[in-house]
C-alpha cells in the first residue's frame, strides 16, 4: 500500500493503492483505496475504509506515509476494534460506539485547529492593516510639514522678484566674446593645428596604401 503521485510541478495530488513491491511507483496498481491531497489545510484525505482492513487483514504492508494516514483516518483504530469483537472482547455495539466517540473527538480537534489558524490569519491581517494606516498617517504629517514649510519661503521671495524686476537689466555682450578670454585662444589654435595634423597624417596613409597597391598590382 502505496502512494501514486499525479498533478503538476509544485502541485502534488496522490493516489492511495495497492502495488506489487516490484511495479514502479506510478506504474501498474492492483486497486485504488483513495485520495490524499496535501495542498489544502487540513489535508483532504479520502479512503475505502473496508477496503484498506481488507488488503491489511490480506497481509498488504503500507509504508509510513500511507501508515500514519490510515491512523489519521480511524481505519487502524477500526481494525483494532473489529479484532476485539472477532476474539469476544467487547460486542460490535460497543466497538462501533468507541469509534464514533473517537471520530467525535477527532473532528472537534480538527475544527478546534481551523478556527484558531482563522483567528491568527485574522489578528494578522488586523495588524497588517493597523501598520499600513499608520504609515499612511505618518507619510501625511510629513507631507503636510513640508507644504507649511515652504508656504512661508513663496511669500519672502515675492519681494525679492520685484527688486529684479526694478533692477537694471544686465547689459549683453557682443557674440563670440568668449574668444577673446585670456587662454582660449591659445586652446582654439592648438586643436585647430592638432585637427590639420590629423588630417595630413591621413592623407599620407592613404597615399601610402594606394602606391602599394599598384605595385603590387604591377608584379601580379
Amino acid at each position: 500500500m502505496r502512494l501514486q503521485r499525479f498533478g503538476k510541478k509544485g502541485q502534488p495530488f496522490y493516489h492511495i493503492v495497492v502495488a506489487d513491491g516490484r511495479a514502479p511507483r506510478d506504474g501498474r496498481f492492483i486497486e485504488k483505496l483513495g485520495t490524499y491531497n496535501p495542498l489544502t489545510n487540513p489535508a483532504d484525505i479520502r479512503i475505502d475504509m473496508d477496503r484498506a482492513i481488507y488488503w491489511l487483514n490480506v497481509g498488504a504492508q503500507p509504508t509510513d506515509t500511507v501508515k500514519a494516514l490510515l491512523s489519521y483516518k480511524g481505519v487502524l483504530l477500526r481494525r483494532h476494534l473489529l479484532r476485539g469483537v472477532e476474539k469476544g472482547a467487547l460486542t460490535s455495539e460497543q466497538a462501533e460506539a468507541k469509534f464514533q466517540e473517537w471520530m467525535e473527538a477527532k473532528e472537534t480537534r480538527i475544527k478546534a485547529k481551523i478556527s484558531q489558524k482563522e483567528n491568527l490569519r485574522r489578528e494578522h491581517l488586523k495588524k497588517q492593516q493597523e501598520a499600513e494606516r499608520k504609515i499612511a498617517e505618518e507619510r501625511a504629517q510629513q507631507i503636510a510639514k513640508k507644504r507649511s514649510a515652504n508656504a512661508p519661503s513663496i511669500e519672502t521671495e515675492a519681494p525679492h522678484s520685484e527688486e529684479t524686476e526694478n533692477s537694471p537689466a544686465p547689459v549683453e555682450q557682443p557674440p563670440f566674446c568668449f574668444l577673446f578670454r585670456p587662454g582660449v585662444l591659445c586652446r582654439v589654435f592648438y586643436y585647430f593645428r592638432a585637427l590639420i595634423l590629423h588630417i595630413d597624417d591621413q592623407k599620407r596613409r592613404l597615399y601610402r596604401n594606394r602606391s602599394n597597391t599598384a605595385i603590387l598590382w604591377h608584379f601580379r
